[in-house]
């Protein structure tokens, strides 16, 4: 469903661009915690603001490896929302100071999210991006991509076309098994190593 995902994107992309960074931004200067407080709104909003143009950028390009990166990014700071309110709960259980608590459940979710999220970029040799005519492209990847924040620099990847068995249809394998009985009826020429039944031997 290509075309589903990318109205859903679209429709993402502006609320988050238009509505939830400003707001947030704007709300963060009211936040606990005084500057470090602000800071750290300030930061997570930055990180979804840029992952967002970068990965609706890379769509528009049909990079769609990239794509996927800048959109792990904006997932990952999307919930700190959760992990945050986890931990100011489980502070307070414990008795800890509530504004240190506060920034503490506001930095760690920040911080370990865009390091999760870019451990996951850059882990592994191989992924599988896009499906398109029945092959799928695998991309090696090299485990180092810091400096492009999850974008892969110029030939550090190499793609690869190869039938997608995981992504073919029955009838698409009926037609490749009907196809594979016709060309066995049809026979093959003897093989270089194999004498002619013709010819008699010397």
């Amino acid at each position: 469903m290509p075309r589903v995902h990318r109205w859903v994107g679209r429709i993402t992309a502006f609320v988050v661009l238009c509505g939830l960074v400003p707001s947030g931004a704007w709300l963060s200067f009211e936040a606990k915690g005084g500057a470090l407080g602000t800071l750290g709104f300030l930061l997570s909003g930055g990180i979804v603001a840029l992952a967002m143009v970068r990965g609706v950028q890379a769509a528009i390009a049909r990079d769609f490896v990239a794509h996927r990166r800048w959109m792990l990014h904006v997932g990952a700071q999307l919930s700190v929302a959760v992990t945050s309110r986890a931990l100011l709960i489980a502070f307070d259980a414990l008795g800890v100071d509530e504004i240190a608590g506060y920034l503490i459940a506001l930095w760690v979710p920040v911080v370990a999210s865009a390091l999760l999220a870019q451990w996951i970029c850059s882990a592994g040799s191989a992924i599988p991006t896009c499906i398109r005519c029945g092959t799928s492209r695998v991309v090696m990847r090299s485990s180092a991509v810091w400096p492009g924040w999850g974008a892969p620099s110029a030939g550090s990847r190499k793609a690869v076309s190869r039938p997608s068995a995981a992504w073919s249809t029955p009838a698409s394998a009926a037609r490749r098994a009907a196809r594979g009985r016709s060309s066995s009826a049809k026979g093959r020429p003897p093989s270089p190593t194999t004498r002619p039944t013709s010819i008699s031997a010397a």
